[in-house]
């Protein structure tokens, strides 16, 4: 929060890149759930399983990418970051009817 103490403001540009990234990654990580549970059954959430390593190794392979390969403006970096990161472990949320 330091950052914004020193007059900083918030980037619209940067805003909505994350927006339209979580929403492309949210719904991805919606329409493999679904898929897994029809092709191996509900008694394990194989979806939640499969996007989070998918989502892991590719936002591993994306900061790579930007870091070394890619030069994309700051916003793109952001988009394509954010949309991984909707799917990825830390941001994903249990399908699971109990709440523990």
């Amino acid at each position: 929060m330091d950052r914004f103490d020193k007059g900083q403001t918030l980037n619209p540009q940067l805003v909505i890149a994350v927006a339209f990234g979580g929403a492309i990654g949210s719904v991805a990580r919606y329409f493999v759930a679904i898929a897994s549970g029809k092709v191996f059954g509900l008694g394990f959430p194989w979806g939640t399983l499969i996007i989070n390593v998918v989502g892991s190794f590719l936002i591993g392979v994306l900061a790579e990418l930007l870091a070394l390969k890619w030069d994309l403006p700051h916003a793109a970096r952001v988009f394509l970051i954010g949309g991984s990161a909707a799917a990825s472990p830390p941001f994903q949320r249990s399908r699971s009817k109990r709440p523990f």
